[in-house]
């Protein structure tokens, strides 16, 4: 397995029609970046940063359809988001030929994200990105050594839910707290904590059942 670094400027982000809402994020503080759901060029995201966001920027983003706020805690905010790349191309191939990948940092002049797989998934998935308009700039490729214990598959929200949830007894049987009990205790909406739990969940068993290296 490989794993590719690339960087997406501010002019292929604007190209993308992502700009401003990456600035926004910029500006509030990037934290952390999980997807959900993927489907072409966008996604459903849970979206943490330092501070709040405008709603009325929100609103008016039009890479942004819809959004949701779901807590705010010393750990900064949480947002639950669809977000849509308005000026790429439907069959946008990030999602395709079985790589994994992930948001790693919000940076002055645009954003990293990493692409893990093979060699020859890796070049299918990033050479057809300029036909969709985006050039993404390769900062790293190295061997891709996976993760050092069973934990390190899941973001760091998911292992602060997982671990409350299990110190709360949502694992025994019969079950001693709920998906509710949880939420309160991480400060997050239940519906955000039922979706960490089951992403988590599927990374955890797709890595003992089939030694994969699931999406996070």
């Amino acid at each position: 397995m490989r794993e590719a670094i690339l960087h997406l400027s501010d002019s292929q982000l604007a190209a993308a029609g992502l700009k401003t809402l990456i600035e926004a994020v910029r500006r509030a503080g990037f934290r952390d970046a999980t997807e959900l759901v993927c489907h072409g060029p966008g996604g459903v995201i849970l979206l943490q940063v330092d501070d709040s966001l405008s709603e009325s920027e929100l609103d008016g983003f039009e890479s942004v359809v819809w959004w949701e706020r779901l807590a705010s805690s010393s750990s900064g905010v949480t947002y639950l988001c669809k977000i849509s790349a308005p000026d790429l191309a439907e069959d946008f191939p990030i999602h395709q030929h079985g790589v994994t990948h992930d948001v790693s940092n919000i940076c002055e002049g645009g954003l990293d994200f990493s692409v893990i797989g093979s060699q020859d998934e890796i070049g299918q998935t990033v050479a057809p990105a300029s036909d969709a308009g985006l050039n993404v700039l390769l900062e790293r490729l190295t061997d891709y050594r996976g993760p050092t214990s069973q934990l390190d598959v899941l973001t760091d929200w998911q292992q602060e839910i997982v671990q409350t949830a299990y110190a709360m007894g949502y694992y025994e049987a019969p079950r001693e707290a709920s998906t509710d009990d949880t939420a309160s205790e991480v400060e997050l909406d239940p519906s955000a904590v039922a979706e960490h739990l089951q992403r988590a969940e599927h990374n955890l068993l797709s890595q003992l059942l089939q030694g994969s290296d699931p999406s996070v």
